[in-house]
């Protein structure tokens, strides 16, 4: 490490900047699967929001989550809202990223 690490900021290996260190916000949904030991699955979420036209990107978001769910996989769609990273999006998120 080139440099002290600073609040949220860490030191870059490389030396060429610093990375912010985002806070991370997991679901409780989400939380309790991992503490459990049952299988969560990550989605991205740029394919909701930049990827399918409207209301298209909605409906596939929520039908890739109910494909997991129906076969007892904990959906954990990954975005980044008001500037924290979420594990595990609620429908109020999903339709505020579509």
């Amino acid at each position: 490490m080139c440099g002290p690490s600073v609040g949220t900021q860490r030191a870059d290996p490389t030396c060429g900047y610093r990375v912010e260190v985002l806070p991370l916000d997991v679901s409780p949904e989400v939380a309790a699967a991992l503490a459990d030991g049952r299988p969560v699955v990550a989605l991205e979420s740029t394919i909701i929001s930049h990827g399918l036209p409207r209301p298209d990107n909605l409906a596939a978001a929520q039908r890739f989550e109910r494909i997991l769910a129906d076969r007892g996989v904990v959906a954990a769609t990954v975005a980044v809202l008001d500037g924290r990273l979420k594990a595990g999006l609620s429908a109020e998120h999903l339709d505020r990223i579509a």
